[in-house]
């Protein structure tokens, strides 16, 4: 019995200016079939998902919010791993934000930093104005070893440009090579 559809083609960015260590396969999921899913995830509406695998396991990274209109806004994210034959939660957090929350498909990462034959994955959102739907900030989302990590800066409304970046309390223990190919990526990332 087919549980879900894999997408064909990658329409994800990797990380690639360096060689990979780890070989990772990344299939897009089609979110409608995820109905049929052999999971269940937080949230009623999947907004991404990813079936990633490197050579030491097999992994979905799922994106899911509350029903629409929901307030205050959330983004649920969450990784599950293939354990004996059936996927198990293996990370989760839940991004809270009283304007909305958009996960931006197009920006994420697939990387192996630290070469321990594992992927490093990282997302990328950004946090609105319900009112205005202007945004406020962009935030990087990593999901490394057993811990996740994030990155964000701040759109300073008076100039127009981002400044003040933030990191997790836990990102100062991150791998130098890890912290390193993460913020190059932020650094050069468009964050408009």
């Amino acid at each position: 019995m087919k549980y879900y559809k894999v997408l064909t083609g990658l329409c994800c960015f990797m990380m690639l200016h360096r060689p990979l260590t780890a070989q990772i396969t990344v299939s897009p999921i089609d979110i409608a079939s995820l109905k049929d899913a052999p999971f269940s995830y937080k949230g009623s509406r999947a907004m991404m998902a990813d079936r990633v695998d490197d050579s030491q396991s097999q992994n979905i990274y799922l994106f899911s919010k509350p029903d629409k209109g929901t307030q205050p806004d959330t983004l649920y994210a969450q990784k599950l791993t293939k354990e004996a034959g059936k996927w198990q939660l293996s990370m989760e957090t839940a991004i809270v934000h009283d304007g909305f929350i958009s996960i931006w498909n197009s920006r994420k990462g697939y990387i192996d930093a630290d070469k321990d034959k594992r992927v490093d994955a990282f997302f990328i959102y950004s946090l609105h104005d319900a009112a205005t739907q202007a945004q406020q900030s962009v935030h990087l989302l990593l999901f490394y070893g057993k811990g996740i990590y994030t990155v964000g800066e701040t759109l300073n409304t008076a100039t127009g440009k981002y400044g003040n970046i933030t990191f997790s309390d836990n990102f100062k223990q991150l791998p130098a090579p890890v912290k390193k190919e993460i913020l190059a990526y932020w650094h050069t990332l468009d964050k408009n």
